[in-house]
């Protein structure tokens, strides 16, 4: 519940983020900014690519000690 209710917010947050701020230069360096030269484009990641494979992660672990599916 934690998670949904966490990431509703910043998904609420980022629906009113000025859109020049999710164009902007990523500030990142190196191979982060290679892959996401704007700071939307590194949101983006982190709100689904990165955070489904740190879902992904969980889960598996949970099987390893027999645990049921979280769903």
């Amino acid at each position: 519940i934690r998670y949904a209710e966490k990431h509703g917010w910043v998904v609420e947050v980022l629906g009113t983020t000025d859109d020049a701020k999710l164009h902007a230069t990523n500030p990142r360096e190196g191979r982060m900014k290679e892959m996401f030269p704007t700071v939307g484009g590194m949101l983006m990641f982190y709100m689904t690519s990165h955070m489904m494979m740190h879902l992904g992660q969980a889960s598996a672990w949970r099987r390893c000690f027999g645990l049921g599916s979280v769903m």
